[in-house]
C-alpha cells in the first residue's frame, strides 16, 4: 500500500507540473549537421510556394544582413500550413485543437538537410512569427551574426 501511494503522489505532482508549465509555444527543432557552427551566411536561396511568403521571408534576412540569391549555396525552404477547424478533421480530433497552425522553416545545402524548426502558432501567421522562427534555426546552428 505504500508504494502505491508514493506512485499515486507521483502522478499528481508530474501532472500539476505539466499544466502549470503549459505549453505556450510548440517548437520541433532537429539540427543535424555542426557544420555551419560559427560561420557567418551571407548569401541565401529562397523556397516558398506563396510569393507573399518569400517575400516576407527575403525582408528578414535582408534585415539579418544576409542577401537573397538564387544562385546561393544554401537553401532556405519556408512553409505554412492552417489547420481547418472541424470535427472531422483528423488534425484537429488527434492534437491540440487550439493551434491554427504551423510554420516550417528548412536549412539545405544542396539536397541535404542540415536543420529544420517548426512552430505551431494560435491566431493569424504574421511575420514577427516567421522571424522568431528563423532566428530560432540561427541560434540552433550557432551561426555568427
Amino acid at each position: 500500500m505504500f508504494k502505491y501511494r508514493n506512485v499515486q503522489f507521483m502522478f499528481w505532482v508530474v501532472l500539476l507540473v505539466f499544466w502549470l508549465g503549459g505549453c505556450e509555444e510548440k517548437y520541433v527543432v532537429r539540427c543535424d549537421d555542426a557544420s555551419l557552427k560559427g560561420h557567418k551566411l551571407t548569401r541565401l536561396r529562397v523556397s516558398a510556394a506563396d510569393m507573399r511568403l518569400r517575400k516576407m521571408t527575403g525582408q528578414i534576412l535582408q534585415k539579418e544582413g544576409i542577401r537573397v540569391e538564387d544562385d546561393a549555396a544554401y537553401t532556405l525552404e519556408v512553409e505554412t500550413s492552417r489547420y481547418a477547424h472541424h470535427c472531422n478533421n483528423p488534425l484537429t480530433c488527434s492534437y491540440d485543437a487550439t493551434y491554427d497552425g504551423y510554420v516550417r522553416v528548412r536549412l539545405l545545402q544542396k539536397m541535404r538537410l542540415l536543420c529544420m524548426v517548426q512552430r505551431d502558432y494560435h491566431g493569424e501567421f504574421s511575420k514577427r512569427l516567421l522571424a522568431d522562427v528563423i532566428d530560432r534555426m540561427f541560434d540552433k546552428l550557432g551561426l555568427d551574426r
